[in-house]
């Protein structure tokens, strides 16, 4: 697989490239979906929230908030935390 899906709650919203799946806080090139859980997203962004998305792998939960869209494409992420599965 190429990619890695990335969902706010139970909504998926995109995907990020592999293997530079995003780990740390900074500004990363994603794959959006014409999805719910896309424009909700973005919703949240205007509204000046910072909502809390995530995506697996096969040992961890990898959690984050977005902070930013600065540029198509481009998603500010922030605040990540692991968690074993």
């Amino acid at each position: 697989m190429d990619h890695t899906d990335f969902y706010m709650d139970s909504q998926i919203v995109g995907a990020f490239p592999n293997p530079s799946l995003p780990t740390i806080d900074g500004s990363y090139g994603y794959e959006a979906y014409r999805s719910p859980g896309h424009l909700n997203l973005h919703n949240q962004l205007k509204a000046g929230k910072a909502p809390r998305c995530f995506y697996k792998t096969a040992a961890q939960r990898i959690s984050f908030s977005v902070t930013a869209s600065p540029a198509q494409g481009l998603l500010a992420l922030s605040g990540f935390e692991f968690e074993d599965l």
